[in-house]
């Protein structure tokens, strides 16, 4: 309460009581981390906060869309030092969702089976439709960034009307055989 005990010394001994109260302004970090693709991690917020010296802080999660907070991961409570020196950590993982890419005929007939993927937030794909002879889908690539969500695509097969076929025109001979008479090409 006292910076400074004045007065004259006497001629007999005297106890002066200075009461020290701890800072209410005392500051401190705390360091927000997100998972990055590759699994390190990046800062993506500095806190600069205040609290009372020589008292507990607690981290405080924030919400990140494709992100989950990770309480086993870094520092989420200390002791707040008179110099300043406390650092909380806090760390979120990276989400993984679904992509299904559903393979449909149009005419009904039996499609391709789907494709299944498992992806971080933020990843991207690139899936290539398969081909099916015959039929020309009306998506060759499948492609886009994962969001924060299970994603379904569909790849429509329509049947080629360009497809080329070959017709052959038989007679038959006298002792039962057959002789081919006329080729077609068509399409």
């Amino acid at each position: 309460d006292r910076t400074l005990v004045e007065g004259k010394v006497p001629a007999n001994d005297v106890n002066e009581e200075v009461v020290y109260t701890p800072n209410s302004d005392t500051a401190y970090k705390v360091l927000h981390y997100i998972e990055n693709l590759d699994g390190t991690w990046k800062l993506e917020i500095t806190e600069e906060l205040t609290g009372t010296t020589n008292t507990t802080a607690n981290a405080v999660p924030k919400e990140f869309t494709g992100f989950t907070f990770d309480e086993t991961l870094g520092k989420l409570s200390g002791n707040i030092e008179a110099d300043g020196s406390l650092v909380l950590e806090v760390y979120y993982t990276r989400n993984s969702y679904d992509l299904t890419v559903e393979y449909v005929m149009a005419d009904g007939t039996k499609a391709p089976e789907k494709y299944t993927a498992t992806l971080k937030f933020g990843e991207t794909y690139s899936v290539t439709s398969p081909e099916v002879l015959g039929y020309v889908a009306d998506r060759l690539v499948v492609d886009g960034t994962m969001p924060a969500e299970n994603v379904t695509e569909q790849v429509v097969y329509t049947p080629r009307d360009d497809t080329k076929y070959t017709v052959i025109h038989y007679t038959e001979n006298l002792d039962g055989t057959w002789n081919p008479e006329v080729t077609e090409e068509l399409s």
